[in-house]
């Protein structure tokens, strides 16, 4: 208001009619997460027996057990991975510069995708063995998510790489 009584002293009483206007009210939608048989069945739906579909797995399982960014997920590079000799490890993300540990499952999916790999190479690729970029990991999650089938609920809820992450941080706390 004083900015406009500096300069239109004439609007003063219209601006205070557009301040007496009340704001509209909302209801705030929750914050959307996957419960844990949802999670449950977001990663069975890959199926592991090709090639693509273990890197499928690797991407849901990475995304769910570091609480990445899709951008961070496709820029992971194989010497981002500490893999340590008793089989657990953990992975420096690029975008913040935060080092996450990682469970002995994704380890496992992690060290099969990049096996016989150099330090430089990504750790998820496609199948021209590029590195894939964030909309091919906002693709795949939602492919699997229809494949996931098995748990009705899943088809109810819009589930991208960051809903994956508000359901890692609702099942941390």
């Amino acid at each position: 208001m004083t900015f406009v009584g500096e300069r239109c002293p004439e609007l003063i009483p219209w601006c205070g009619e557009v301040r007496a206007v009340p704001f509209k009210r909302y209801d705030r939608l929750g914050v959307c997460y996957l419960d844990k048989p949802e999670i449950d069945a977001l990663l069975a739906a890959p199926d592991r027996t090709t090639e693509q579909g273990r890197r499928d797995h690797g991407v849901l399982l990475f995304l769910y057990n570091t609480d990445a960014r899709a951008g961070e997920a496709a820029e992971v590079a194989v010497r981002d991975l500490d893999v340590r000799s008793d089989g657990s490890g953990s992975v420096r993300l690029v975008g913040k510069g935060r080092h996450c540990p990682l469970w002995p499952a994704t380890m496992t999916s992690l060290r099969a995708l990049t096996a016989g790999r150099s330090p430089d190479e990504p750790v998820f690729r496609n199948r021209r063995r590029m590195p894939v970029t964030r909309f091919v990991v906002h693709a795949t999650v939602a492919r699997l998510t229809e494949a996931g089938v098995t748990c009705p609920s899943l088809a109810k809820k819009s589930i991208s790489p960051h809903v994956i992450r508000h359901t890692t941080a609702t099942h941390l706390l």
